[in-house]
């Protein structure tokens, strides 16, 4: 279950499938209003972009951190081109896990809090307080860690590994980007054409057929989930069902036993459906608790998912298998109820 909300909250049909970029500061009305009006289609996200290389964190320059042997941080991380935006909010897919977002300066003398995201963080070495030093076109610019940021990276926006606060990088030379969405292919390669046409500046990247790959793939990877789900239930059942038929004789002998000590039907039944309900619960509870362990292990450390117990579905499974297991503890007790400990004990031998 866990998995198949992930699949389903990736499908294609739920996310934006156009991004345009390189849009000049001054085009942005009339492209919001050629997208809105002219072509009813959504505004999803509108971000400025910002370029910019570290060039020393903690104290120390990059160079310095290179000749140093003891450095933690990745290649990866401080030799790429950083590109980043700056807002006062985060949106819906970002968490602050330490820290605080947004640090405001009370004027332009104080100190730059960025937030980092939390897999840039730890590929960085940084936490909070540590000083980060970029080179934004030319101009140095020293900041501060002031939180590290969960990000949801299933989602198809722009996203930023930095994020600095509003009143930092207004007049630096950015570029903008819109992401939009369009259902129907027409509509998209019109837009497509007006785009172009009207701002030839602007690129556009049309993510449909990438998506309705992915669409499919996932598509796939649900019924293989599901297929392997039901298996693994069927097999586990027929094993169960398997270990009760064989002790059947046993069963037998032991409730001839009690009536012939002296024990009515009505007693051999409920000790029978009792010693079946504490079978099937134990049985039942087993698999849940080593089926969520395994789950919690492989969504949290390999799939880097969020974890969560589907307390509806697990609850049917165990009231699904318990009364199976005293289904067929009854099948297995009538004829020791119905028939007299000689005449059953002649059967079975």
């Amino acid at each position: 279950g866990l998995l198949l909300a992930n699949v389903a909250q990736m499908d294609a049909g739920n996310q934006p499938n156009m991004i345009l970029y390189g849009i000049e500061k001054d085009q942005l009305p009339e492209l919001r209003k050629l997208t809105q009006s002219q072509y009813q289609m959504p505004v999803i996200q509108q971000v400025p972009i910002v370029t910019m290389r570290i060039t020393g964190w903690q104290g120390k320059t990059k160079a310095e951190w290179l000749q140093d042997s003891t450095r933690k941080a990745q290649s990866w991380a401080y030799n790429r081109e950083i590109r980043t935006t700056f807002r006062d909010t985060l949106d819906q897919f970002e968490e602050v896990l330490r820290g605080t977002f947004p640090k405001r300066r009370a004027d332009h003398g104080d100190s730059i809090f960025i937030s980092l995201d939390e897999g840039f963080a730890e590929a960085m070495n940084l936490d909070l307080g540590d000083e980060v030093t970029f080179n934004v076109q030319g101009m140095p610019l020293t900041t501060y860690v002031g939180s590290i940021r969960k990000i949801d990276f299933t989602k198809m926006r722009t996203r930023f590994f930095v994020l600095f606060p509003s009143g930092v990088l207004e007049n630096a030379p950015q570029f903008n980007v819109l992401v939009t969405k369009s259902s129907d292919p027409e509509q998209t390669m019109a837009y497509r054409t007006a785009v172009v046409r009207a701002f030839p500046n602007v690129s556009v990247v049309d993510l449909s057929s990438i998506l309705s790959a992915l669409s499919d793939i996932l598509a796939k990877v649900s019924y293989v989930i599901q297929f392997m789900a039901v298996f693994s239930l069927l097999t586990g059942l027929i094993v169960l069902i398997s270990s009760l038929l064989l002790s059947k004789f046993q069963r037998i002998r032991e409730s001839v036993l009690l009536r012939t000590l002296g024990a009515s039907s009505r007693q051999l039944l409920q000790i029978s459906l009792t010693e079946y309900f504490l079978l099937g619960s134990l049985a039942a509870a087993t698999g849940i608790l080593i089926a969520l362990i395994s789950s919690w292990a492989l969504t949290s450390y390999e799939l880097e998912l969020d974890f969560y117990v589907p307390w509806s579905a697990l609850l049917g499974i165990f009231v699904f298998i318990v009364a199976l297991v005293i289904g067929i503890g009854w099948v297995n007790s009538r004829e020791v109820l119905r028939k007299s400990p000689l005449e059953v004990l002649r059967r079975e031998v």
